[in-house]
């Protein structure tokens, strides 16, 4: 049945995908694409049954339960980390792609105006207006312009090519969707309240469970004294180590945490820096109408908006990355 559902939604997927595809819709398909989820969904399954007959053995000890019930907590939370690794994955490849997008839109305006600079150059040097120097430097700036183009083709053709595979489609039937909503910033506390979910802290906590159990189990006339007492120290270690890991984990957070709101700083700098360069264009533009400046400063200024606008989306895409950094510190490994 689940099979029929995911070819079911590839297929309308593949129809869907003719138009833009957004960041949402490709984190869905990835989702059901990705090796690793695919993977860690099998082993929840077996794991659900392992505790089912578990529990139904009339035979089982209530050690032996407890850890098919943790295996079952675990094969949860892994794959939840396996959905959080596909969308980190997917999430880096899809705003590779946009700045890719971005860079060769820039490298395009860059390279049209350094055309513009060389004819202009190429005017004035054969009317006697420009030196053999100004005319050398001008072809220069066009040739670096060109190369620079050509680079940000190469780069845009490689990023597409690795989201595409990771969605199952050609790089040629991508048109991506940029990423316009600033994402909300979790408070600290109530990261920290969340610690329970991360993979070191339930291994470490299951570890204090279980020797919990064990030495329930020992402590009793039938067991000698030193059995006990190494299930007592037992015990007294695995609660070390979870109120050291619980130490650990929140000084993790909190650098995750601050790294967040460096990149949001950041991206406030940046949309302010865009903002700016917005106005100015916008004089530009009423003065080059006005006859006040040549097409080659408009042109500049065209070009100066584009790239704060662009290291503008870039510092948004900054920000979501260091939130996925900060999930996965949450989470912790697979």
């Amino acid at each position: 049945m689940r099979l029929i559902f995911t070819l079911s939604t590839l297929f309308m997927a593949m129809l869907a995908y003719a138009a833009p595809i957004s960041l949402e819709q490709a984190l869905a398909l990835a989702s059901e694409l990705d090796a690793g989820v695919i993977s860690a969904r099998a082993d929840l399954a077996a794991a659900e049954r392992d505790l089912a007959r578990t529990r139904a053995d009339p035979l089982a000890l209530r050690l032996t339960i407890a850890q098919a019930e943790q295996a079952l907590e675990n094969a949860q939370a892994a794959l939840e980390s396996a959905l959080s690794s596909s969308r980190a994955a997917l999430t880096n490849a899809y705003l590779a792609a946009l700045e890719a997008d971005q860079t060769l839109a820039v490298a395009e305006q860059a390279e049209a105006i350094a055309t513009i600079a060389l004819e202009a150059s190429e005017i004035r040097f054969n009317a006697g207006a420009a030196t053999q120097l100004d005319l050398e430097r001008a072809r220069n700036d066009f040739g670096a312009a060109q190369r620079d183009r050509n680079d940000a083709r190469q780069t845009r053709a490689l990023t597409y090519s690795e989201l595409a595979s990771l969605v199952e489609l050609l790089p040629e039937e991508l048109t991506l969707q940029p990423v316009t909503a600033t994402p909300a910033i979790p408070e600290l506390d109530s990261l920290l309240v969340r610690l329970a979910e991360n993979r070191q802290w339930r291994l470490t906590r299951q570890a204090v469970e279980l020797a919990e159990l064990r030495l329930a189990a020992v402590d009793n006339a039938f067991s000698a004294r030193a059995e006990v007492e190494a299930a007592r120290d037992a015990l007294a270690n695995a609660q070390v180590r979870l109120r050291e890991t619980r130490r650990s984990l929140e000084l993790t957070m909190r650098q995750s945490h601050n790294a967040v709101l460096a990149a949001q700083s950041r991206l406030m700098s940046a949309a302010a820096s865009a903002a700016t360069a917005s106005d100015t264009l916008s004089a530009q533009t009423l003065r080059y109408e006005a006859g006040s400046i040549s097409r080659l400063e408009f042109e500049r200024a065209r070009l100066d908006a584009a790239r704060a606008e662009a290291q503008h989306q870039t510092a948004r895409h900054a920000l979501l990355r260091a939130l996925l950094q900060l999930t996965r510190a949450l989470l912790g490994g697979p």
